[in-house]
């Protein structure tokens, strides 16, 4: 009885967070019906859990080990659901898009050639953690000597290729962030 009370204290916990950082996070249609889904599913799953303590306390001897059964797959589902919800949260904390810090990509007009020339350029070096990791717009990974920039965010891209998506969108191509001007 315990564990379940702790899971639905959990799952209130998580439902609370998310609708916070719904609150205040700018997204897509899509994104934001991906959070809003989870929510459903967290309270969906603190309804079954209320659900499930009940039949426990009201179970007749005779009953106890199917009411056992069926509250073992309720918690299991709930665990499923609660790390769906924390995985969610973490991304969305990861990668914020909060109101008035970005503009949408649509909004965003490319970049003149100056401000882009004055975009800091790196070499990837063999000390580099940058080593071996992806350019998420070519695809392309990091290897020694290549030449990389980044924009306020901080994410990496071979210069070249982000020098191109600059002229096109002022933006990371990853998480948005407007170039400063």
């Amino acid at each position: 009885m315990q564990q379940l009370k702790l899971r639905q204290q959990q799952l209130s916990a998580l439902q609370e967070l998310l609708t916070s950082e719904m609150a205040v996070v700018e997204g897509t249609p899509l994104q934001v019906s991906a959070v809003e889904q989870a929510v459903g599913l967290l309270a969906q799953s603190l309804r079954d859990m209320r659900q499930a303590s009940r039949a426990m306390l009201l179970s007749k001897p005779e009953d106890v080990q199917a009411v056992s059964a069926a509250v073992s797959a309720t918690d299991l589902r709930a665990d499923e659901v609660s790390r769906m919800a924390r995985q969610l949260l973490g991304v969305l904390r990861a990668f914020p898009r909060r109101g008035g810090l970005r503009q949408e990509q649509d909004e965003v007009p490319g970049a003149s050639p100056e401000a882009i020339a004055e975009v800091p350029t790196t070499s990837c070096s063999e000390s580099s953690p940058l080593l071996g990791q992806t350019c998420c717009i070519c695809l392309g990974a990091f290897a020694e000597g290549d030449a990389l920039k980044s924009i306020q965010c901080v994410h990496y891209h071979h210069a070249a290729c982000l020098d191109e998506w600059l002229r096109i969108k002022a933006c990371c191509p990853l998480c948005k962030a407007v170039m400063p001007t």
